[in-house]
């Protein structure tokens, strides 16, 4: 078997503009696992992404920050991989 192991940052830029007219932009980190098992691969992953952005509700300006944070996991075979 094989055990790999993963550590990354991202940006994102998101799908919506901000008061600016620019989309905001967001950043983020994982870190993962996962097992190989001849042709089974089963992986989790841990990702914590964070950003801040500005909008106008007609009133004032709304101040908006957003912390995510996921586990995904997921499991893959391949016919006839190793």
């Amino acid at each position: 078997f094989k055990w790999p192991l993963r550590v990354g940052a991202f940006t994102d830029r998101q799908y919506f503009t901000d008061d600016t007219g620019q989309a905001p932009r967001f950043r983020g980190l994982t870190v993962g696992t996962g097992l190989i098992v001849g042709p089974v691969m089963l992986d989790a992953a841990y990702v914590y992404e964070w950003g801040d952005y500005r909008t106008d509700s007609g009133e004032a300006l709304v101040d908006t920050s957003v912390r995510s944070r996921r586990l995904l996991f997921s499991a893959i075979y391949r016919h006839g991989g190793r």
